[in-house]
């Protein structure tokens, strides 16, 4: 009974180990990618014309990923297939590539996200971790999910999300227990030394209560379809870009086409509000002030062109403010709170999308506190369901390059 217990005592603490030291490389990473991100953006903002260099950004993209990439250029799925295939491998040079790709990406107002990014950086960083350790091959699984955990957790800075996401999205159902300790410990160790090196996260203002009743949660269980086939919507439309994009042997021109099909809509519909991670949509929406009526379906195309096409970066953010905006106008016409519809679309979209709906409720609390959380379970439960068994995690097509 004593060797028992000191062997599993020995073989936690390993895990807890490991789990810490991922954490602290996935939230170096993070705290490198957001400080770069805060750069490129706000000179975006102040050069907003820089979206007309974009096509020369993506060829410069595509240039680099058709020359160096190798299989990392499948990005993120290249992750979910290390995870459920332990005959694939992540190359190290992952990191490097997708943080230089998201940068370009943002700097000339494509429309992308940073969670793609922060999971490969991390997950680059837990493959380096396993070789320099000389780990048995069956522990490469472990260490990819609490990377998946410490990036997704650091970059939002969302730790329980961030180890539920972790859990919930890269186990693919499949749990044991060294993931469980590894992605927990990776996901708060991530997002502290995310924070210790001087990165702020964006807060947004917590209601104190919502009143629960029948007729606001028929409201949001109406609300949650709306979210749901927005979701569907999004992995349909994205899917399809990728399709016409891969017909295109070049992977720059289809990142020049692509760019081309950006500023054409942006120019279409008169507003630069859609290009780049979509923040002031969803500030705006929270607080319940008004948005275009169509503002969640042009975020929606804007996302779907840069990174259908093959922009680097990844689809929450985006997907964040697409929910927002969509729960704000569906809230307003349903008569229900804007503020309370805009969170619920915050969440719910991306819950539709992820398949992930767990997560999104313990994002919901993280960000939003506990005030309506049963209509946060109805909403990302319902959502996940309306939007089917596709997910943007997904497999990416095999002939990418």
């Amino acid at each position: 009974m004593h060797q028992r217990l000191t062997s599993a005592a020995r073989w936690s603490a390993r895990w807890l180990g490991l789990g810490a030291a991922t954490g602290v490389l996935a939230g170096m990473a993070s705290a490198i990618f957001l400080a770069g991100l805060g750069i490129v953006t706000r000179t975006f903002d102040a050069e907003p014309n820089l979206i007309y260099v974009l096509p020369l950004a993506g060829a410069l993209i595509g240039w680099v990923y058709s020359h160096f990439a190798g299989p990392a250029v499948l990005g993120s799925h290249l992750i979910m297939q290390a995870l459920n295939d332990p005959r694939v491998t992540v190359p190290a040079r992952i990191t490097p590539l997708v943080l230089f790709g998201t940068l370009i990406t943002h700097l000339f107002g494509g429309s992308a996200g940073r969670e793609g990014t922060a999971v490969q950086m991390a997950g680059g960083l837990a493959t380096a971790l396993h070789r320099t350790l000389r780990l048995p091959a069956d522990d490469m699984r472990g260490l990819l999910m609490a990377g998946v955990s410490g990036g997704f957790g650091g970059v939002f800075g969302t730790p329980l999300a961030g180890a539920m996401f972790g859990l919930e999205v890269a186990s693919g159902g499949a749990l044991r227990l060294r993931g469980v300790l590894a992605c927990l410990v990776s996901a708060f160790i991530g997002d502290l030394t995310t924070r210790s090196l001087g990165i702020t996260h964006a807060t947004y203002e917590r209601q104190p209560s919502v009143p629960f009743d029948l007729v606001t949660l028929i409201r949001a269980a109406l609300a949650a379809v709306a979210f749901g086939l927005c979701a569907a919507l999004f992995i349909y439309v994205v899917g399809q870009v990728k399709r016409l994009a891969l017909r295109i042997p070049s992977m720059p021109a289809r990142l020049v086409l692509g760019a081309l099909a950006v500023i054409a809509l942006t120019l279409a519909v008169g507003s630069r509000a859609y290009l780049g991670l979509g923040l002031p949509l969803i500030v705006s929406s929270l607080r319940g002030e008004d948005v275009p009526e169509f503002a969640f379906l042009f975020k929606l195309l804007a996302t779907a062109l840069t990174v259908g096409s093959g922009f680097i970066g990844g689809e929450v953010t985006p997907l964040f403010a697409i929910g927002s905006t969509l729960g704000s106008r569906t809230a307003a016409i349903l008569g229900m709170d804007i503020g309370l519809g805009a969170r619920l679309g915050f969440i719910g979209v991306f819950a539709g999308a992820s398949n992930a709906p767990i997560t999104c409720v313990l994002m919901g609390l993280e960000l939003f506190g506990p005030a309506g959380l049963p209509y946060m379970l109805l909403v990302c439960a319902l959502s996940a369901l309306i939007s089917g068994r596709s997910s943007i995690y997904g497999t990416w097509p095999a002939a990418v390059r």
